[in-house]
């Protein structure tokens, strides 16, 4: 009786969090306004009051995993809108790393506002020719831009949470793709071919490297999806974005 009574709570506490749950639009992206909702309901269920922490981690886990389901499903942020901040860099012997974050909505109050730290690592023998670090070195801080990229993910599952500022739900480590103060050109159907086969790349790998493929069908696999020939339909700025989310992935994948 006292676990369905649990399961009972449980499931109430989940339809009070998302009937509550702001379903304003502050973005012209539909996927980042549906982003923006859902942390805001992860966030209530953190801070609920007169909840114990049993439930409330339990109802968190539920809607953190349907979370990354959601993040599974949209894999890439196209022009989303935000305001840059915090822009710096440290150069090491062979690389750069760009570091800024990405607020948004724009205006919001703090306990309401989203962030994205990027950590971008670029080759010194590329900076002059990166298009992500020279657009962010033109700009100034809390500009507003309109962004590419990706939310960062463990290898096992797991969403790569910045824990600077206590509640963590708003703060997210990001890879960046594209960077720009226009809004960024829609994708080609060349290029959006290329993307899927990218995280379908990725997707073996983990296949491989759980066990559940053997060595000749990773290979297959890899063969099938991975012809760098298909980059030569694509121009520069679209195989130099391809470019950049493959070595994304596999750092991702490696760490």
């Amino acid at each position: 009786m006292n676990k369905l009574l649990v399961v009972i709570i449980i499931f109430s506490l989940a339809i009070s969090c998302v009937e509550k749950a702001p379903k304003k639009a502050f973005f012209n992206s539909e996927s980042q306004n549906e982003f923006y909702n859902k942390v805001i309901r992860l966030t209530k269920v953190k801070d609920s009051i007169g909840i114990n922490s049993i439930l409330i981690n339990e109802i968190t886990a539920t809607k953190e995993k349907n979370l990354e389901i959601w993040l599974d499903s949209i894999k890439l942020f196209t022009n989303w809108t935000g305001k840059i901040s915090g822009i710096g860099q440290s150069q090491g012997e062979t690389h750069t790393n760009l570091r800024f974050k990405i607020e948004f909505p724009e205006g919001a109050s703090y306990s309401s506002e989203m962030k994205f730290h990027i950590n971008y690592i670029v080759h010194n023998d590329s900076l002059q020719n990166d298009l992500v670090y020279n657009n962010v070195k033109g700009m100034s801080n809390f500009t507003s831009v309109y962004f590419d990229g990706f939310v960062k993910r463990y290898p096992s599952g797991g969403i790569k949470y910045d824990y600077v500022g206590g509640n963590y739900y708003d703060s997210y480590e990001f890879n960046i793709l594209s960077i720009s103060e226009n809004p960024i050109k829609e994708h080609s159907k060349e290029l959006d071919r290329e993307i899927e086969k990218e995280f379908e790349i990725i997707d073996i790998l983990k296949d491989y490297a759980d066990n559940k493929i053997t060595d000749k069908e990773f290979k297959n696999k890899v063969d099938k999806n991975r012809n760098d020939s298909d980059l030569n339909e694509l121009n520069d700025y679209e195989r130099n974005y391809v470019l950049r989310l493959r070595q994304q992935l596999i750092r991702d994948f490696l760490k």
